[in-house]
């Protein structure tokens, strides 16, 4: 790893770009992409790919099986011999066996065994296909040496007694990328929101996103705001906080900060604390925990074509809202202030709104304001 540097704070700080240097020519990789995933292995271990092959197969989990495990691993699973007398096969047994004969207690069991992330890197092959062609005359493949860092993405702090952290995404990101590649990656239901109400015209399906009306936003990394400056209207969110904080006398000494444009700057250009929590703010107040969780030099497993990054390796595992009269369809519609449903705010999906709010004519069935549901989920 790179040598770090000291902080004021004791805070041991990594120079991207440093590291990047002093690691480059010392660790390669051999990267052939006609090699199997064997043959890789034994390039970078320097071993004969006899030895890795015999290896694999020896350590394969096949072997964990005896002779006699020849059935399907579902089946077997699912079906516990009667002739064997373990308490926890009687407990499988008798767990299947109340999955079968309670539907609602099936599907209470299936919600709880969700996995809460989607670890998506585990379902990564290096000889990714694309759906569009790299442009005329451009290669796409990732140059070595390169570093790869990987950053975390919180979910949208709400400051109230009962909010938690919780990490939303997390991302690979290339050296050689610039700030403003991965903002533009990042995923929040209130880049999704559709401001005002559309009670009156709920058929037109042409909306404009939140994302594309206020383009603002800043990143906070080691004292310096990075500021998306890459349209004309965007505004400068870092510029009454710069200011509050030159103010004289005060009391808490805080900064001085330093700006620079996200778009101008890559990750090579920064000095990161690994696992210290920075800032993300868009949309005004919607505030991100941004944590950089590792820093390493790229290797042949990674993704090797340029489209692929910044890569979504892990996601959490959103839950959809359910509309509160069908309890089927995914709810489409946030309804306030309408007497004839039972709660305040109602959520609808687009079928059951229309049935139960506007008569035949597709007039309003009493007063209520509708705003249309995000449609990326929370």
């Amino acid at each position: 790893m790179a040598t770090p540097m000291a902080s004021e704070t004791g805070e041991n700080r990594v120079n991207v770009r440093q590291f990047l240097e002093q690691w480059g020519d010392q660790i390669k990789y051999s990267n052939i992409a006609n090699d199997s995933e064997i043959e890789s292995i034994s390039a970078m271990m320097n071993v004969p790919t006899d030895t890795v092959k015999e290896v694999s197969e020896v350590c394969s989990p096949e072997t964990l099986m005896s002779s006699s495990d020849t059935l399907d691993r579902k089946v077997m699973y699912e079906t516990v011999p009667s002739d064997i007398d373990l308490t926890t096969l009687k407990n499988q047994a008798a767990e299947l066996d109340k999955r079968m004969k309670n539907p609602t207690y099936h599907n209470h069991i299936l919600r709880k065994m969700k996995y809460n992330y989607v670890d998506w890197y585990r379902y990564f092959k290096t000889e990714e296909k694309f759906s569009y062609p790299a442009p005329d005359g451009v290669d796409t493949k990732v140059r070595e040496p390169n570093v790869v860092l990987t950053v975390q993405v919180h979910k949208p702090y709400r400051n109230q007694p009962s909010s938690r952290l919780v990490m939303s995404e997390t991302y690979l990101v290339l050296g050689s990328h610039r700030l403003s590649e991965l903002r533009d990656v990042i995923r929040c239901s209130n880049d999704y929101a559709v401001s005002g109400d559309h009670s009156a015209h709920p058929d037109v399906t042409q909306f404009t996103y939140a994302k594309d009306i206020y383009k603002s936003g800043f990143f906070f990394i080691e004292g310096t705001f990075y500021n998306d400056l890459r349209y004309p209207d965007n505004r400068d969110y870092s510029q009454i906080i710069t200011e509050w904080v030159s103010q004289e006398n005060r009391w808490d000494r805080i900064g001085p900060f330093e700006k620079a444009k996200m778009e101008d700057t890559t990750f090579l250009d920064l000095d990161l604390v690994v696992g210290k929590p920075y800032f993300y703010q868009h949309q005004g107040d919607c505030e991100h925990l941004l944590i950089f969780t590792d820093i390493r030099m790229l290797h042949p497993m990674d993704p090797q074509d340029l489209r692929s990054y910044p890569y979504l390796c892990r996601e959490m595992n959103h839950k959809r809202k359910i509309c509160k009269s069908c309890m089927i369809n995914t709810a489409g519609w946030i309804i306030y202030d309408c007497p004839l449903l039972p709660s305040n705010p109602a959520f609808m999906c687009h079928r059951c709104f229309k049935a139960l709010l506007y008569d035949e004519d597709g007039n309003k069935i009493g007063n209520f304001v509708a705003y249309k549901s995000s449609e990326h989920p929370t």
